[in-house]
């Protein structure tokens, strides 16, 4: 068993949002976009890890947090303007040296927006991956999320009428370059579908890691 701590931030965010909204009185359409450099974090004081020959595993809690603060008078925000406690598990199976099982699953519990009274209720993501090495630095495979909202959303300490609760999926490729330990990129895509109570959209990453 190990234990480490771990903390982040999304160095930059770039979001545009189109919405078509039927009503009784015809379509309003909304657009808005937002971009900026750190738009949160995240921390983990603590994540304890079993790791075997073939399987790993780790558990912990992870704080969340905005480092912008919303603005109410714009269509879309980068930031949420509140922060989250979450329960994590994740595990990593590596049957052999050509394939990679992973699966990471969150329970958030979210806090009060300060600007809005609005607090969204609890949460349950699943994210998850299947990777193929087509040698020791390049892996190519397929990479997702499940989510689901569990409890109404509530303002000002009263559940929204219809509770709100929001869903999606999403599911699409990924490539991989990782030529040592220490340092990796991986380029993500991954269309959502499946969508109640949020937007539908399409996730686009890049991620770097280093390790010190």
């Amino acid at each position: 068993m190990s234990r480490f701590a771990r903390s982040g931030h999304a160095l930059y965010t770039d979001l545009e949002f189109r919405a078509d909204i039927q009503t009784p009185v015809g379509v309003i359409r909304r657009r808005g976009a937002d971009s900026g450099t750190l738009p949160g974090g995240f921390v983990a004081p603590i994540l304890l890890g079993w790791h075997g020959k073939t399987l790993h595993q780790t558990v912990g809690p992870i704080y969340s947090y905005p480092t912008r603060r919303l603005d109410k008078t714009k269509v879309s925000n980068i930031t949420t303007g509140f922060s989250s406690f979450s329960a994590f598990y994740g595990v990593t199976w590596l049957p052999d040296d050509k394939w990679e099982l992973s699966s990471g699953m969150f329970y958030v519990l979210n806090r009060t927006n300060p600007e809005t009274n609005y607090r969204s209720g609890r949460e349950l993501s699943v994210d998850f991956g299947a990777g193929y090495f087509v040698n020791p630095v390049w892996q190519i495979g397929t990479s997702g999320y499940v989510y689901k909202q569990v409890s109404d959303d509530s303002v000002n300490g009263v559940a929204v009428a219809g509770g709100n609760r929001g869903q999606v999926m999403a599911l699409g490729p990924f490539v991989r370059y990782r030529p040592s330990k220490t340092f990796g990129v991986t380029l993500k895509w991954q269309p959502e579908f499946n969508a109640k109570n949020r937007p539908l959209g399409n996730r686009l990453y890049l991620q770097f890691l280093h390790v010190l």
